[in-house]
């Protein structure tokens, strides 16, 4: 007798439920492929550079905004930024130190990144350390100078390089 309405639709289900279930058990057995993939470890810096950067005012003490740096960094551990002056590691200051061409001396600055002051140790600092992820737009943090006054330099350009760098713990 012809199965009718509902009860073929059943027969089918049931049907096709038995074979799903017999191809399934084939696919835990010899004939099954592990799918692994690994999303490495990245973290990156983007900085960008104000226009106050390249004209220091001496005779100012306040601080000056001289970058936006975007801290973007996927590592679950977290991560960590570092500082290093170029002229801070050849003069072992805590602070930056502007320096001219002329050997007419040098200028100290302090550093702050995110709002927090900067402690050189032989031109290096570790200015943040995160213990975790950043989101996927990253975290922005501005890097400040205070340049003390100096009426008394010589007339030169006074420079120094600041290098900033990121890893992963």
């Amino acid at each position: 007798m012809p199965l009718k309405g509902n009860l073929a639709t059943i027969a089918l289900l049931a049907s096709a439920g038995m074979l799903f279930a017999a191809g399934s058990s084939r696919a835990e057995g010899n004939n099954s492929i592990g799918l692994t993939g690994t999303v490495p470890t990245r973290c990156d810096l983007a900085v960008k550079p104000r226009d106050a950067a390249s004209s220091l005012g001496f005779a100012s003490r306040s601080s000056i905004d001289v970058a936006t740096v975007r801290e973007v960094c996927q590592n679950r551990s977290g991560y960590t930024i570092k500082l290093f002056t170029k002229n801070g590691a050849r003069s072992g200051a805590e602070n930056g130190v502007l320096a001219s061409d002329e050997g007419q001396g040098g200028v100290p600055y302090t550093v702050t990144y995110g709002g927090a002051p900067v402690r050189f140790v032989d031109g290096a600092a570790v200015v943040q350390i995160a213990h975790g992820k950043t989101g996927l737009g990253g975290i922005d943090r501005i890097l400040s100078v205070s340049v003390n006054g100096t009426p008394n330099r010589a007339d030169a350009a006074y420079t120094d390089i600041l290098v900033i760098a990121i890893t992963g713990n």
